[in-house]
């Protein structure tokens, strides 16, 4: 763990507003969430962030530190076909061997249904929580003197998903802590909501020790309080871990964790990940997913007949090696990746399987131009429309491709 401890010093974005006496035993609250899918960072190219692999290394570390206890604020997918099932599945794994002690139901996990949850509820070892529901099926968690509650600001769409009543946000909050007050414990809320919610939660409820709410990139550099109540966001897509320490009566310590390529994976986890890839393609979603229909699509090689320079240009970039790019991380099977890294995989005459359609296998020139066999037999009456930046940036997005630039990239492959 030493070398982990290193670590912590070069990819930890650390905001410590005071130190606590290291003698003092004061639970580290662990916190993460809003992975909305991305289990493992999006995209080929660094410095991409996150993944449950890197989250369970620093989580481990910070477990092995002392008392603590993990948080997951919710947002698990986003939404609800049998891929999103499998990441929550494969969620519910993870956070059920790193002894999560509660996980928030929100409105984007209540799309799955309520079979598939209490599947998810069960993987978690009974952790995830709600107070949003009138049933109460999803209960109060205790960890140490902390009681852990979940709520929503949209309950009747939480609770019509799931074919139940919602309980209103105010009412639910009140609840829990009427719960924490008669355990004599400090109330965590986590909340399906956005910042100004939480602060007027905050302003109403003064006795509430933390209230983790939902937002989009980065965490706050700095612990925000309102009065005595901490509240913190873990960002989006599960780019980072947030570690609080909230002695009663003293000044918190507040750390950011940036997952960045630094940070290894751990092996556990990577375990239980390749599951998740080893069931996307044992199921053939990709095979199975709904195609449209288009032109016929011919191959490059087709294409290079006529074009023999850019042909020979496109061989030799990048684009021609695009599905062992895929092969390289474990992705060659999985839908999300696959459009992106074939030709025509949208389509009922474009790629299909690497031993099927080899010659759609990698970024051919057909996926910028448009399906050509009419072209290539026919190429006055079937010409193809020239292409712009709109084309690349369809696929090079900022979430995926970061450093991308338009000019400098196809400056390379200019043809």
């Amino acid at each position: 763990m030493k070398i982990l401890a290193g670590l912590f010093c070069i990819v930890g974005v650390v905001a410590a507003l005071r130190h606590t006496d290291p003698a003092a035993s004061v639970p580290s609250i662990v916190l993460i969430g809003d992975h909305m899918g991305y289990l493992s960072p999006c995209g080929c190219t660094e410095p991409m962030s996150g993944g449950i692999q890197r989250q369970a290394t620093i989580i481990q570390s910070l477990q092995q530190q002392g008392n603590s206890l993990l948080l997951d604020t919710g947002g698990m997918v986003a939404g609800d076909d049998r891929q999103s099932v499998l990441k929550a599945e494969t969620l519910g794994r993870v956070l059920g061997k790193l002894n999560v002690a509660g996980v928030n139901l929100t409105v984007d996990d209540a799309k799955l249904g309520p079979g598939e949850l209490q599947n998810v509820f069960r993987l978690t070892r009974g952790r995830i929580t709600s107070g949003s529901l009138e049933s109460g099926a999803f209960p109060y968690q205790t960890a140490g003197e902390f009681l852990i509650a979940g709520a929503s600001a949209q309950p009747e769409l939480l609770a019509g998903r799931l074919k139940e009543h919602g309980v209103e946000l105010h009412d639910a909050v009140s609840k829990a802590v009427s719960a924490a007050e008669l355990d004599r414990k400090r109330l965590i809320l986590m909340l399906d909501g956005d910042e100004n919610q939480a602060r007027d939660l905050a302003s109403q409820f003064p006795t509430v020790a933390l209230i983790a709410y939902r937002s989009k990139g980065a965490p706050s550099p700095g612990l925000i309080r309102v009065g005595n109540v901490a509240l913190v966001t873990v960002g989006e897509r599960g780019e980072y871990v947030v570690s609080l320490q909230l002695p009663a009566g003293g000044q918190p310590i507040y750390q950011i964790y940036d997952l960045k390529p630094n940070v290894p994976d751990d092996d556990n986890t990577s375990k239980i990940y390749r599951q998740y890839l080893s069931e996307i393609g044992s199921e053939k979603l990709w095979e199975n997913r709904v195609r449209g229909n288009s032109l016929v699509f011919a191959g490059s090689q087709r294409c290079g007949d006529c074009h023999q320079k850019d042909y020979r240009i496109w061989h030799s970039s990048q684009h021609a090696g695009a599905l062992k790019t895929l092969e390289h991380v474990g992705h060659e099977l999985d839908p999300e990746c696959l459009p992106c890294h074939t030709t025509g995989g949208d389509f009922v005459s474009g790629f299909r399987t690497a031993k099927s359609t080899p010659k759609f296998g990698n970024v051919g020139c057909e996926q910028c131009h448009g399906a050509g066999a009419d072209h290539s037999r026919a190429p006055h009456k079937y010409p193809l429309k020239r292409i712009g930046a709109d084309v690349c940036l369809s696929c090079h997005k900022p979430l995926n491709s970061p450093n991308f630039d338009f000019d400098t990239y196809w400056a390379q492959i200019r043809h």
